[in-house]
């Protein structure tokens, strides 16, 4: 059950790409230098909410969370009973190896002598922290299953707006209570940037006399919707775009799916892996891919009335407009790409792999010159949707040019 439960609700290893954000929170934790406010800032499916989660539940984890072993070195360990003592061979000490170096010693006495002395090895010197959360705890399953008592996430009724009643109900009135179980209560607020400048105002008076148990993460797509004064209590976290190899990489070990599926994705996610992973188990998004390869692949046969069909079903299969002009340009950059590097250039950064053989058809049939002009009638559809040109003549003309040329 351990596996699954930290598949399923993920750990500091399923924070890809993010090693400085991870770092900085770990070591936070580590060294108990907790801030009262955190600002976590990326657009949407990009891991903020998997790493505010992951966060408090490290930090209410009780693995390892002894708070006078976190602080003391290797010879003081005096507090709560425990006494220091030389370390020798006849003593009767245990030890346990580890692979590189010695930490989190602990010796009690009682009243046979020494007893209950461990040695952990790691790579950080002196420490008694575990790497937190383990997902096995009371505290961690308590998160994982949504009861516990001390991560409250702040909801709100209107889907465009967090009022200030929501604050002033849900932290303002609450925060004064103290922990009920947790070493700290933590408040979750997703899409920060929906608060309203008078419910911003009421977090405000919070963040500026925090208690010292409270700790609040704000999650937002644009910081700068933010009060510079709810900015300036902030530490700001910044989710920056993944590289499209660790994206694939994690697609093919973690969701198991095929090498050019996860270029394919990766490629459309654009550094954001939690789009990479929708878009993977999306059966949507594989039935309109095949839609537009069956158009490029045979638009120089096509009549007009064929492509009107074709442009309906876009709209009857409602189809994201975006990721559909996406596959058009992947699929013209791929014939680009096979037509200047020839059959024993590097096809690995061909994005249809599995469609080589129609790649080098069409680079074949385009020139060079053909294919810029399709390339600029693709970003003319673009820009004319975003003006909200109908979309029917739009996506009509793109293809009229494609054919065209």
């Amino acid at each position: 059950m351990g596996i699954e439960t930290e598949k399923m609700f993920g750990s500091w290893q399923d924070v890809v790409g993010q090693a400085q954000l991870a770092d900085n929170l770990q070591s936070a934790i580590a060294h108990n230098k907790i801030s009262h406010a955190y600002l976590i800032q990326g657009e949407k499916l990009s891991g903020k909410r998997m790493i505010a989660d992951i966060f408090a539940r490290a930090l209410q984890c009780e693995c390892g969370q002894v708070q006078d072993e976190r602080q003391s070195t290797l010879f003081d360990l005096g507090m709560q009973g425990e006494h220091t003592l030389p370390i020798e061979n006849d003593t009767g000490v245990s030890m346990r190896p580890g692979n590189q170096g010695m930490t989190n010693v602990s010796m009690r006495l009682d009243n046979q002598g020494m007893t209950n002395v461990s040695m952990r090895l790691d790579n950080q010197g002196v420490s008694g922290v575990n790497v937190r959360p383990c997902n096995q705890c009371r505290s961690c399953k308590q998160a994982i299953n949504g009861n516990h008592p001390d991560i409250i996430y702040v909801t709100h009724e209107k889907p465009n707006v967090i009022s200030v009643d929501n604050i002033r109900q849900q932290v303002n009135g609450d925060i004064a209570i103290k922990p009920y179980s947790g070493t700290y209560k933590i408040y979750i607020i997703d899409e920060a940037e929906k608060m309203n400048v008078q419910a911003q105002n009421a977090l405000l008076k919070t963040l500026e006399e925090p208690p010292r148990y409270a700790v609040i993460l704000l999650l937002a797509t644009r910081a700068e919707a933010m009060l510079p004064t709810i900015l300036s209590r902030c530490v700001l976290l910044n989710i920056k775009p993944v590289p499209d190899d660790l994206i694939k990489r994690y697609l093919m070990q973690r969701v198991q799916i095929p090498d050019y599926r996860a270029s394919i994705c990766a490629s459309f996610a654009r550094g954001n892996v939690g789009r990479a992973i929708e878009l993977a188990s999306n059966e949507t998004f594989d039935h309109m891919k095949q839609s537009v390869l069956g158009i490029l692949k045979n638009i120089s046969d096509m009549e007009i009335n064929q492509i009107a069909s074709e442009v309906k079903t876009i709209t009857e299969e409602k189809f994201d407009t975006g990721d559909y002009l996406d596959l058009c340009f992947i699929w013209f950059r791929d014939v680009l790409l096979y037509k200047a590097c020839g059959l024993h250039g590097r096809q690995e950064h061909i994005i249809f792999k599995e469609e080589v053989s129609d790649i080098a058809s069409a680079a074949k049939r385009y020139s060079y010159d053909t294919i810029e002009k399709i390339i600029h009638s693709i970003d003319r559809a673009r820009s004319r949707l975003a003006a909200n040109v109908n979309f029917d003549l739009t996506m009509e003309l793109m293809f009229l040019d494609m054919k065209a040329v």
